[in-house]
């Protein structure tokens, strides 16, 4: 049977690994791989949750992906 830790380890590695297949894809470049999961995001159907640009301390702002206001 297999323990917490056992399977937190697993998990942990499954993870390393995805990330490190999405790097790979995108050479290694940070820009695209934000780019690409921004995309993911907005083809998710969900809303999105996103800071201003540039601001960190001015709160947060929601967007629908279908384009309308939240």
């Amino acid at each position: 049977m297999k323990t917490e830790e056992t399977i937190m380890q697993s998990v942990v590695e499954q993870v390393r690994s995805i990330k490190e297949a999405i790097a790979e894809e995108h050479g290694y470049d940070v820009h695209a791989m934000i780019a690409s999961a921004r995309a993911r995001q907005e083809r998710s159907g969900r809303i999105i949750i996103r800071s201003e640009a540039g601001n960190r301390t001015s709160g947060w702002t929601a967007t629908a992906d279908r384009g309308e206001s939240a």
